[in-house]
């Protein structure tokens, strides 16, 4: 059969047995092709808020708070567990992406944080070196890096999500500083 030659009967039966076959192999194309969002732990920092505080000549104080959102896509195939261990996260440099201190924190609520599918948690952060403390200190030379960079920090770090590490980052903020 040519190209140009009319259908037949039979070319015509396998065109609707292959439409047949293709349809659900298509649908079920489609509905996987949401964003990445829509399977996965999203993770994202919010309303940062930081200042040093200078209580000694020998050392600083690094205080304040912000919030870690999380959202598991409505289509993952399962519930996942998420942990955020101390030493995932940094304070760092905004401009030049440069480390300036690892972020010591606690968290309310306490973890672990289960999430299922389509689930959405909000988790604070506190700043502190231990559980019953406010602030995490920090050297001299730790705080004039932190200070150096105070109009343009940001948090960055990783997440695990049972399945793996999921990056996140703040927007750049504003540390206060003496």
């Amino acid at each position: 059969m040519r190209r140009d030659d009319p259908p037949n009967k039979e070319s015509l039966g396998a065109c609707r047995a292959l439409r047949r076959l293709a349809a659900p192999a298509t649908v079920l194309f489609v509905l996987s092709c949401g964003s990445s969002g829509s399977v996965a732990v999203t993770a994202t920092i919010a309303s940062p808020d930081l200042a040093v505080d200078a209580s000694s000549p020998l050392a600083a104080r690094l205080t304040g708070s912000f919030r870690l959102h999380l959202e598991l896509g409505k289509h993952a195939p399962a519930a996942t567990d998420v942990s955020v261990g101390q030493g995932n996260l940094t304070l760092q440099d905004a401009t030049s992406q440069a480390s300036l201190v690892l972020l010591k924190f606690t968290t309310t609520p306490s973890a672990p944080y289960h999430l299922e599918p389509g689930g959405k948690l909000d988790v604070g952060f506190m700043i502190a070196d231990k559980a019953e403390t406010s602030g995490q200190l920090l050297t001299k030379d730790e705080e004039k890096a932190v200070c150096g960079a105070r109009a343009a920090a940001q948090i960055a770090g990783s997440i695990s999500d049972g399945g793996g590490l999921v990056s996140v980052n703040s927007t750049s903020f504003p540390i206060r500083c003496p």
